[in-house]
């Protein structure tokens, strides 16, 4: 018998689970840390999403796991070296959600360069501040891009069509003038080209910025007072990839000179609480909301079930971090 423990929210496809032979399914959304802890030791695979962490106190205390499942691309919420050790192979679904999560980075491209949500509170209060609400628009602007990973190409394809110049720092592309990719959108087949450069000359010429890394060491605080002061002045900042990854005390510094705009989807530490950033209007953001659409959610569940049925039955790896 293989009990699985959903410890997040997953769409109802997860539970067809329950139709394959030998599994069993609870769900237990929302436990505390201690919580966790106390039934962990009952299951042999446990599905998260971000809410969830699986720390190594916590695996250590897994003493059936086989598995942890992370429905989405960003596993740093699980400790991997960890796991590794203990035999826990982890999982994740690195491609259902990027579609949703790279059309959120531009919605928030857009908002910051339009002052949309500054627009909104404002006409909420009675108040017509149309001259305050000058933006600036995307088309024929440079978009730099921070990471270029499923997610990052996705959002370098949109913004391609829309007639934007695209430079790219990554440090796994070779540094070549005239990169070109080739990726699958929608059933069509779209060709594109970037730059790929440093990441001071990235910040120092791109209009448009957007991150799209994970949250490791060599990434922690990649933006701090000196990469953000950088920036053009009236470029727009958008990070829906992790917090951490921009430091958001220096972040504050850098507003209060009314350098550039900013829009954020994630935090160094969520959910989000005080927040010296949330006085500031050139600062938009949303609470971690970039795969929360159902099309999202569904495709994440759909994948998570796939790659536990070909793993546990199939006996093929699919998308196994720990291999």
């Amino acid at each position: 018998m293989i009990k699985v423990l959903l410890a997040d929210k997953f769409s109802e496809d997860i539970f067809k689970l329950r139709e394959l032979d030998g599994f069993t399914i609870d769900e237990k959304v929302g436990m505390t840390p201690e919580e966790l802890k106390e039934i962990i030791a009952d299951y042999d695979v446990i599905l998260i999403r971000s809410a969830t962490k699986l720390p190594a106190e916590v695996l250590k205390l897994a003493k059936k796991l086989k598995l942890a499942g992370r429905g989405g691309i960003g596993v740093d919420n699980i400790d991997i070296k960890t796991a590794t050790e203990l035999g826990i192979k982890v999982m994740n679904t690195p491609l259902a959600n990027a579609e949703s999560t790279a059309e959120h980075a531009i919605a928030m491209m857009f908002a910051a360069a339009r002052k949309i949500a500054l627009g909104t509170s404002s006409l909420k209060n009675k108040e017509w501040i149309k001259k305050q609400l000058k933006g600036k628009q995307l088309g024929g602007q440079t978009l730099g891009l921070i990471g270029m990973g499923n997610i990052g190409k996705i959002v370098a394809q949109k913004c391609y069509g829309m007639g934007m110049d695209i430079v790219v720092y990554d440090p796994y592309l070779k540094k070549d003038e005239n990169n070109q990719f080739e990726i699958k959108s929608n059933g069509r087949v779209v060709d594109f080209k970037v730059n790929v450069v440093t990441l001071e000359k990235l910040l120092k010429t791109a209009d448009f910025i957007s991150i799209h890394t994970p949250l490791t060491n060599e990434t922690r605080n990649l933006l701090d007072y000196d990469k953000l002061s950088l920036i053009k002045d009236s470029s727009v900042l958008v990070n829906n990839s992790r917090g951490g990854v921009v430091n958001e005390d220096d972040l504050y510094k850098v507003l209060k000179e009314n350098k550039i705009s900013v829009a954020f989807d994630v935090f160094a530490s969520e959910p989000l609480g005080e927040s010296n950033l949330l006085e500031l209007d050139n600062f938009t953001c949303t609470p971690h909301i970039s795969a929360s659409t159902v099309e999202a959610q569904k495709q994440v569940a759909i994948d998570l079930y796939n790659q536990l049925k070909a793993y546990f039955i199939d006996g093929e790896m699919i998308n196994i971090l720990n291999k």
